[in-house]
């Protein structure tokens, strides 16, 4: 069975600045991120990703300010917009090689009144 071990861009926040840290580590072959500020950004993260020769996973949104929890109610973004965001990211990070997409599970706002287990 291989391992893999894996560094958190949460880290540096996604701060391009400071991606470079996430690529000097030993024994680090893989890194986990999402949220960048921008998509000049991400393709710089791209570009050291591949020259590290290293895989990665979207810790979903790819950028700020886009939906987060929105998938079953709307906290900053209608379900339906959310939904079609997390489907492209999806569709994306399929084309770009990404071993996965990480979302948190939306949450409620407050009690609701109907079977949420459903």
């Amino acid at each position: 069975m291989s391992h893999t071990i894996g560094l958190s861009g949460s880290i540096i926040l996604s701060e391009p600045k400071k991606f470079p840290l996430l690529f000097n580590k030993e024994n680090i072959n893989h890194i986990e991120i999402g949220e960048f500020p921008s998509k000049k950004a991400f393709d710089y993260f791209l570009e050291q990703l591949n020259e590290a020769n290293l895989s990665f996973g979207l810790h979903s949104p790819l950028y700020r300010n886009e939906s987060k929890y929105d998938l079953l109610e709307k906290v900053q973004f209608d379900p339906e917009q959310a939904w079609e965001q997390f489907e492209a990211e999806v569709k994306y990070m399929s084309e770009l090689g990404a071993a996965y997409i990480l979302m948190h599970f939306p949450y409620f706002k407050e009690e609701k009144a109907i079977d949420t287990k459903k």
